[in-house]
């Protein structure tokens, strides 16, 4: 697998932005994007992973109980740490839940494997 370093700043700055379909970018946020294709990958996983927390986010809310602060966290694609890494068929994306009050992360990964040409989500997985 290669990865492409030249273009975290990217994926860490603007690529939240970009696949939320927001117009504006942060000055510092300075990065070469060395493919198209992995941008395109990347949005397909992000609106994906969203569309999945905010579903999670209404099933906790139609269960009755009371959404917890944990849950609250989890529900929020901002509060994941995203790795991004390819090759030449595939990009993998990784959203990992950030810790939460000091400690640690409760599970919380989840990854997907994006065809690089097609934008076609070829895998998804979720680790608890």
């Amino acid at each position: 697998m290669r990865t492409t370093g030249s273009w975290l700043v990217c994926l860490v700055c603007l690529l939240p932005m970009l696949a939320r379909g927001e117009d504006s970018r942060p000055q510092h946020a300075m990065a070469t994007v060395e493919s198209p294709e992995i941008i395109a990958a990347y949005t397909v996983a992000y609106r994906d992973f969203s569309k999945r927390l905010k579903g999670w986010e209404e099933k906790w809310s139609a269960s009755g109980h009371q959404e917890s602060a944990n849950q609250r966290y989890a529900s929020d694609v901002d509060n994941y740490s995203v790795t991004v890494s390819s090759d030449d068929k595939n990009v993998y994306v990784t959203f990992e839940l950030k810790p939460f009050q000091g400690r640690s992360s409760f599970g919380g990964v989840t990854r997907y494997t994006v065809d690089r040409k097609t934008c076609e989500i070829v895998e998804h997985t979720v680790e608890k």
